[in-house]
């Protein structure tokens, strides 16, 4: 029972398939402000996300075993305020398409979240 709870909370935090990584898919109202690092994310992908939902700002750092390209979605729509490096398709509303990981390289993306 202790692990199902835990994989819960991760599951509320970060899901994720072979290239597709949703950020904050069921965060709960009260978790306005937080912070998780090492999440593993299907594909080898590390990610650490901090939030703070009153600020309308999510950052997100990927960390990549492999060279992949993942499809990023948000919960609400966003502005791209700083992706870094990062090689990407395009974004529009909640999603940056086409996100490049290169093997052992970090991402740093941050967004305003719109209300």
């Amino acid at each position: 029972a202790n692990m199902g709870w835990t994989a819960a909370v991760q599951e509320m935090l970060l899901f994720s398939k072979p290239g597709f990584i949703k950020i904050l898919p069921a965060l709960p109202e009260k978790w306005k402000k937080g912070r998780i690092t090492g999440l593993l994310a299907r594909g080898g992908v590390e990610v650490s996300i901090e939030w703070d939902m009153d600020a309308r700002f999510i950052k997100s750092i990927l960390h990549s075993k492999y060279d992949c390209t993942v499809r990023m979605k948000f919960p609400k729509n966003i502005t791209l305020l700083e992706a870094g490096n990062a090689k990407f398709g395009k974004y529009h509303g909640s999603i940056i398409e086409d996100l490049v990981l290169q093997a052992g390289n970090k991402i740093v993306i941050d967004v305003d979240v719109c209300k």
